[in-house]
């Protein structure tokens, strides 16, 4: 028996799974890296809706895929797993606020959405809550933000620019709200306060929570913060021009 033909084949049997190992793992890296890379050009648009309608409870969500801004249709793969995670996030959503419907004595209950910003890496909406229990109630109970290249839901935090952290303060917040920087869904400015919702002398107690902003059109950070004195009001909320744009915007240098 030949020994040293036996020791050079598994010599070049390791060498080639070696090889096939380090193409893999750059293959791997590669696609990962792309896949952090900001993507432009995308738009999240709904193929069709996930709806949960029980009792006195209706709420709508989006089931959204990647497709091209350009046509509006050709689909994006690269970006297809990013739209799983965002459809799996909404029906999550959805889920949770049934159970919680039946928690509170099962009042009449519509949820639906309101996009605010679809493209440059952002997919934000607000999800709004009517409750008809005796009385209407209507109020934006849940706001999502997600990143288009990863599906990933990310707070305020995750998106402004290094050289704007030092501005997110409550300090900033009073001067924006003294300043009439508030914003309305039609997407009018107007520096009058919401009627019966800012009283003399509010001050936020601390900045917004995570998830309790929405991105608009402009790629600019709208803030929603609760009505009432020092921000009493659980449910109504105010939307505040936090002043910043975020890190994706192309229009801020």
């Amino acid at each position: 028996m030949n020994l040293n033909f036996c020791h050079c084949g598994k010599e070049r049997e390791m060498k080639k799974l070696v090889s096939v190992c380090v193409f893999l793992l750059a293959l791997v890296t590669g696609v990962f890296a792309m896949a952090r890379e900001p993507v432009y050009g995308v738009l999240f648009i709904p193929k069709k809706e996930y709806t949960l309608e029980k009792g006195k409870f209706r709420a709508t969500v989006p089931q959204v895929q990647a497709v091209s801004f350009i046509d509006g249709r050709t689909p994006v793969n690269e970006c297809s797993g990013a739209a799983k995670a965002v459809n799996k996030q909404l029906r999550a959503y959805v889920d949770k606020a049934y159970q919680d419907y039946q928690k509170e004595g099962e009042p009449g209950t519509w949820i639906y959405p309101m996009i605010t910003k679809n493209g440059d890496n952002i997919y934000s909406l607000v999800m709004v809550k009517q409750i008809l229990h005796g009385q209407l109630d209507v109020y934006m109970d849940e706001a999502f933000t997600f990143l288009q290249n990863t599906g990933k839901r990310v707070s305020w935090k995750d998106l402004v620019r290094k050289e704007e952290e030092r501005f997110m303060t409550v300090e900033s917040l009073e001067k924006n709200i003294r300043a009439g920087m508030f914003f309305y869904k039609d997407g009018v400015w107007i520096s009058k306060r919401p009627d019966g919702c800012i009283p003399d002398g509010y001050r936020p107690a601390e900045m917004p929570g995570p998830y309790r902003f929405y991105v608009d059109e402009s790629n600019l950070i709208i803030f929603m913060l609760p009505c009432g004195e020092s921000g009493a009001s659980r449910k109504r909320c105010f939307e505040l021009n936090s002043g910043a744009a975020t890190k994706y915007s192309r229009a801020v240098g």
